[in-house]
């Protein structure tokens, strides 16, 4: 089997079989959408989404759907949602500053695959069941997640004060 990767996670915005999933947290304060390949397990094909096993997805249930900033297009409130840092304080956790709930991880910017955004997957409507990555691929990307954290934390003692 090949090395899992972030491009096997993320949606090719030239699919044909791309959805749009309207997602929003419980309240309804944020909503947006995002289009993604079907990520419904009983699909043909369905999407992976990662568990990931750090102590923030964990607590937040996560299971992260990665789409490319350009595809999320935001309805209201994203704008209003409240972030949190933690670690190598370089990506917003971000959280809805009404009711609380986990909407996702926006990385700024700066990780390898590109302008990505992780989005909870438990947000999308009427997806009723995930297919999830296997562990074994899921722990080679958090291992990832790990050295990329790294490698900005060093960048960041040396490089910015």
């Amino acid at each position: 089997m090949s090395e899992p990767n972030f491009a096997d996670l993320l949606a090719s915005p030239e699919n044909p079989d791309n959805v749009w999933y309207p997602c929003s947290c419980h309240c309804g304060a944020t909503s947006f959408k995002i289009l993604h390949e079907p990520l419904e397990s009983s699909a043909p094909k369905p999407a992976p989404v990662l568990k990931c096993n750090c102590s923030i997805c964990v607590k937040n249930g996560y299971l992260l759907i990665y789409a490319f900033r350009d595809q999320i297009e935001y309805t209201h409130g994203w704008d209003a949602l409240r972030n949190y840092r933690f670690a190598s304080k370089t990506w917003d956790h971000k959280f809805c500053g009404v009711c609380g709930t986990s909407v996702g991880i926006d990385f700024l910017g700066i990780h390898p695959a590109g302008n990505i955004i992780a989005i909870n997957g438990v947000l999308a409507e009427n997806v009723h069941e995930l297919a999830e990555l296997s562990e074994e691929a899921a722990r080679k990307i958090y291992r990832l997640n790990q050295v990329v954290s790294m490698l900005v934390d060093e960048c960041d003692k040396r490089f910015v004060k």
